[in-house]
């Protein structure tokens, strides 16, 4: 993932104390202002993220493939997650909202 340089650099080392464990974690909407900057933070965090993209995945472990219109996700690819994070939204530039 691409550091976004509008983003202030967060280097929160993560306490073992408080979380003494690395997580496993998916999330959707990953490349989204919200997602991207969670995503940055995670890893540096030390957690193994993995983003599912509707594209064909391309970078295997840290990409997985869905298709949330068809509902087409294959449970074995998030099983053992300690957390799936939902971020998918609509565009918003895509038209009028009001």
């Amino acid at each position: 993932m691409t550091r976004r340089p509008w983003l202030p650099k967060l280097e929160y080392p993560r306490d073992p104390k408080r979380y003494p464990e690395v997580m496993k974690i998916f999330i959707s909407g990953a490349s989204g202002f919200v997602g991207g900057a969670l995503v940055e933070h995670l890893r540096r965090q030390g957690h193994h993220v993995t983003t599912l993209v509707r594209r064909e995945p391309t970078e295997h472990g840290i990409e997985a493939g869905w298709d949330p219109a068809v509902g087409d996700l294959d449970p074995t690819i998030i099983s053992g997650a300690d957390a799936v994070i939902n971020l998918n939204g609509r565009n918003i530039s895509g038209g009028r909202w009001t």
